[in-house]
């Protein structure tokens, strides 16, 4: 078992696979269901009157928790667990501006000749802006916004 940090708080991994996990929780009696998740395994489950998840990664690996991601994303538990294993920084939680910013992108990429190294110099501020408003959002909202993990410097 080995605890680590992701978006500052503390998991616990354990390598087992997800029936050996719900054995145990059978064999104590421990209340659970899981989650209506259809690409990620995840238990909630009751354990000395506190919640807990039980994320199954890959069935090699169980991440608990005591709270769903703040990006909802249980995948980068397994990603942020990786990378500290060789040493890297915990993953910092990314702005709501960044992650809008690069859905963007995503879309704008879809409609145009793409190639990573031309998309920073052909990509305008209208053309961002009209993505970002398909989204629900705009360039002005997500300048309003925490934005300090996204660069507009190639915006022309």
């Amino acid at each position: 078992m080995e605890k680590f940090m992701h978006y500052e708080e503390e998991i616990i991994c354990q390598c087992t696979d997800s029936h050996t996990f719900e054995k145990t929780l059978k064999e104590k009696g421990v209340k659970y269901h899981y989650l209506p998740l259809e690409k990620e395994k995840v238990i909630k489950y009751w354990e000395d009157e506190k919640r807990h998840f039980a994320y199954f990664h890959n069935e090699t690996y169980v991440f608990i928790t005591d709270s769903i991601p703040d990006d909802m994303n249980w995948e980068n538990i397994y990603y942020d667990y990786k990378g500290q294993a060789h040493n890297e920084e915990p993953m910092k939680l990314p702005t709501r501006a960044k992650v809008l910013c690069q859905k963007a992108e995503e879309r704008l990429n879809e409609n145009k000749e793409f190639t990573f190294e031309n998309f920073y110099k052909d990509t305008s501020e209208s053309e961002l802006n009209m993505s970002l408003i398909h989204l629900g959002s705009s360039l002005e909202e997500i300048r309003e916004m925490d934005h300090h993990d996204v660069d507009f410097s190639f915006l022309k």
